[in-house]
């Protein structure tokens, strides 16, 4: 999956079981192994491939398997709520693929480049087998703002605008002029140090949890301010615009206002954080067969 709305998988939110950094050691067995190559009669095993890679790039290897773990919890979930892509919005999406494809081709080479050729002679990939790994993963990721969206959508929520500053004295600052009733949102775009400072201090809709931010929302009356609290060594303000009552139903009945609020609005990072939190605990993650297959050491 090529992640809906952030290149690491594990920016933030809860975070897939652990994978050990990479170690010499025997593998007990070679049961559910595959042979990739032979070389003077020597088996060359996917374990070996994989073994070789982690000890080179773990890092990679934790985001690639990370993504897959990611996509099957998509799938998941999308045959939980009966999700599926329209014939049309998927090819549609395939084709801009491709075309953003040939167009860095072109920017890169300075010259207009054949895609297949590209796949077939720079990738080493069949150009047909490509596109049909390219339309799977790009249904994944149309599947995966579905999934995001609709469980937003199906659970209490609160709009809120947040202002995050590090110095007391700026926190000072911010309480004195919201005592004399200074707009919450012209504050946050003079004093955030958050990127949505610029946005008058608005962020995702939080959802209903444990979290600090989340039971600061829930807790501070709509249209109130709340803070600051000190989290993670930053303090932070939250005005509350409004909260929202869980959407019930079937995919019938949420794509419409699944596919209405996507159009307005895409999955931005915190929205996604949230959702993996809430789908790591609903479906179980086992990462057991690749520990085995690679000989490291699995946890009690």
């Amino acid at each position: 999956m090529t992640h809906p709305v952030s290149t690491d998988a594990n920016t933030s939110g809860a975070a897939l079981p652990a994978l050990p950094t990479a170690s010499v050691s025997a593998r007990a067995d070679t049961e559910g192994d595959a042979t990739i190559a032979t070389v003077a009669g020597h088996e060359i095993l996917a374990s070996d491939l994989l073994e070789l890679w982690l000890f080179r790039e773990s890092p990679r290897v934790r985001a690639y398997l990370e993504e897959l773990v990611l996509s099957n919890l998509v799938l998941a979930e999308a045959h939980r709520l009966e999700i599926s892509i329209a014939v049309d919005l998927l090819d549609k999406a395939v084709e801009a693929s491709l075309v953003a494809l040939n167009e860095r081709l072109d920017e890169e080479s300075g010259e207009s480049l054949d895609v297949d050729k590209f796949i077939e002679q720079r990738l080493g990939l069949d150009p047909e087998l490509y596109r049909t790994r390219l339309r799977r993963e790009t249904e994944i990721d149309l599947l995966a703002e579905r999934c995001v969206r609709s469980w937003l959508l199906q659970s209490e929520r609160a709009d809120v605008r947040v202002i995050v500053v590090e110095d007391r004295d700026v926190v000072d600052a911010v309480q004195a002029k919201l005592d004399l009733g200074a707009e919450f949102a012209l504050l946050a775009n003079e004093y955030s140090i958050e990127g949505s400072g610029s946005d008058g201090g608005r962020v995702p809709p939080v959802v209903r949890s444990g979290v600090a931010l989340s039971r600061l929302a829930f807790s501070t009356p709509v249209g109130d301010v709340g803070g600051p609290v000190l989290e993670q060594g930053r303090y932070l303000f939250l005005s509350v615009d409004a909260r929202h009552a869980p959407v019930k139903g079937s995919w019938a009945e949420l794509r419409g206002p699944v596919e209405a609020t996507l159009s307005q609005r895409a999955i931005e990072d915190p929205e996604y954080w949230q959702w993996k939190t809430a789908m790591l605990e609903r479906y179980s993650v086992d990462m057991t067969p690749f520990l085995k297959l690679v000989g490291e050491p699995v946890g009690p």
